[in-house]
């Protein structure tokens, strides 16, 4: 039996007033996130906790180790992986010196992609180069082939996803003009985490300054006027003053005369 198609009417949303062709219900999902709709649903996402977290990054080692895990994985004897593909394509096109080796070994070590007459090389780093056993491994290989005279290009793959023009570009001039960029890039949710990380250290260093000057300045907290005398010395007003001992310093705030 053929299913019947769902037939279409204008439609309008209430609170941004758009107008579209769509089905009796085509409306529902954008009434429901419309963000001029104040009873709107707001999608925060997933929360993952730390024992889940580690979870995943013990299966993702496993996964890798065993050449399940997608993206940049250990591959099939004599198939390359999608990333090789690309930087095949990307060194027959792009680059002036194609005269390059794939998978060329050295000791017991093996180079991404390299070109012996000029002992250059270049490493496309997966997610698996993040687990901490991993870069270690890669330090170890860039300082043996460096004794050797090689001379090394590491850039991780999702930084070249998301900047290919510029990953081009800084590869062609390291191979065709020796030109060696220092590339400082890393994940955005790592950056993000990283300077979360380092508001946060800076604001204990400055708790732990205005502690200190707190204890040094002989406010008595057991006389009336103490609130205007810290809201003097920290430079803020008597109601955050009176909020910021009372997190910052609750056994003073106990004894206090509120």
């Amino acid at each position: 039996m053929d299913r019947k198609q769902d037939i279409k009417i204008l439609q309008s949303c209430p609170f941004c007033k758009i107008e579209k062709m769509t089905t009796k219900s085509g409306m529902t999902a954008h009434i429901k996130y419309c963000v001029k709709n104040p009873n709107r649903v707001i999608y925060k996402g997933h929360s993952v906790d730390d024992e889940t977290r580690k979870r995943i990054s013990d299966s993702l080692k496993v996964a890798i180790r065993e050449g399940r895990a997608s993206g940049w994985h250990k591959r099939k004897k004599g198939a390359q992986s999608y990333p090789e593909k690309w930087m095949t394509s990307v060194i027959q096109n792009e680059f002036d010196d194609k005269d390059f080796v794939d998978e060329l070994h050295i000791g017991k070590y093996r180079l991404d992609f390299a070109w012996p007459h000029k002992m250059l090389y270049i490493e496309i780093d997966g997610q698996q180069h993040n687990f901490e056993d991993r870069k270690k491994s890669d330090i170890e290989k860039d300082a043996f082939c460096k004794k050797l005279g090689w001379t090394s290009m590491r850039l991780q793959w999702s930084y070249i996803c998301q900047n290919k023009q510029k990953a081009i570009s800084e590869m062609k001039d390291f191979i065709d003009n020796g030109k060696l960029s220092l590339i400082v890039w890393e994940n955005p949710k790592e950056k993000l985490k990283r300077e979360v990380a380092a508001r946060k250290l800076e604001r204990q260093k400055d708790n732990e300054a205005r502690k200190e000057l707190i204890l040094n300045s002989g406010v008595d907290f057991n006389s009336w006027g103490w609130k205007t005398k810290i809201a003097a010395i920290l430079g803020i007003s008597r109601k955050c003053a009176t909020s910021w001992i009372k997190r910052n310093m609750p056994d003073l705030y106990k004894q206090s005369r509120k």
